[in-house]
């Protein structure tokens, strides 16, 4: 399971000016604890791997027993020193080297993103299963149906990663089939205010909601109804899945 987070400084510019800058870096941290306390917590969850944007953030993923790549390796990785591309296209590059680096054969590949903080378990399951019965690359559209929030490349299909504008439609034009069941906190990534109140009414995981909690813009609605998920499986290193 590859996980690409980007330095926390520079993440979610879109929450600004409401946000400030820290406030938008603690956010982004809290956003990967969750998504990285919901993967360890998945029987159906092998091996995971953060692509590194900082050495911050690569001390947080290692507190969750993931795996580090740094951006420079992945890159490299990819035969690719691209210092001025666009943000979807370096992190298309990242994640292709990334699965060079991570990929078994006879693995299945899949990508989540960090910012994702009211995803479940059983959503996370729900993708790969897919994945498994139909042999086919599953995408996950986000929850306005545009962006791609995780991609399950089988086993025996070399990954292809589209991420950027549109790319629930792209990743479907290069063959991927969409997520057959709801899953509402999978679809859910924030890029806005609406996006947080969306997964704050679905259940945000503890770090997500702590963070959300101390903030005077959000303070006030989480001392009326903490949006705290209580259904999170506990940490379980057991892996059904041979997953990278």
């Amino acid at each position: 399971m590859l996980v690409p987070a980007k330095d926390w400084s520079r993440a979610k510019s879109r929450l600004g000016p409401r946000l400030g800058p820290a406030e938008r870096s603690w956010l982004a941290e809290a956003m990967l604890n969750d998504v990285l306390a919901t993967l360890a917590g998945s029987a159906a969850v092998g091996s995971v791997a953060v692509i590194a944007g900082s050495e911050a953030i690569a001390r947080a993923a290692r507190g969750h027993g993931a795996r580090i790549l740094d951006e420079a390796t992945c890159l490299a990785a990819h035969g690719a020193t691209p210092s001025r591309a666009e943000p979807e296209a370096r992190l298309n590059m990242l994640l292709a080297g990334a699965a060079r680096l991570a990929r078994r054969r006879g693995n299945v590949m899949a990508v989540v993103h960090a910012d994702l903080p009211a995803a479940r378990t059983s959503e996370i399951e729900s993708a790969l299963d897919q994945c498994a019965a139909e042999g086919a690359t599953v995408v996950v559209a986000d929850r306005h149906g545009r962006g791609s929030t995780m991609l399950v490349h089988p086993p025996d299909r070399a990954p292809r990663f589209r991420f950027g504008p549109d790319s629930a439609r792209s990743h479907g034009l290069d063959g991927a089939v969409d997520l057959a069941v709801p899953a509402p906190g999978l679809r859910t990534d924030i890029d806005s205010f609406a996006d947080i109140e969306a997964a704050r009414a679905l259940g945000v995981g503890r770090f997500t909601a702590e963070i959300l909690g101390s903030l005077p813009l959000f303070g006030h609605v989480a001392k009326k109804s903490p949006d705290v998920q209580t259904d999170r499986a506990p940490t379980n290193l057991l892996w059904r899945h041979n997953l990278e």
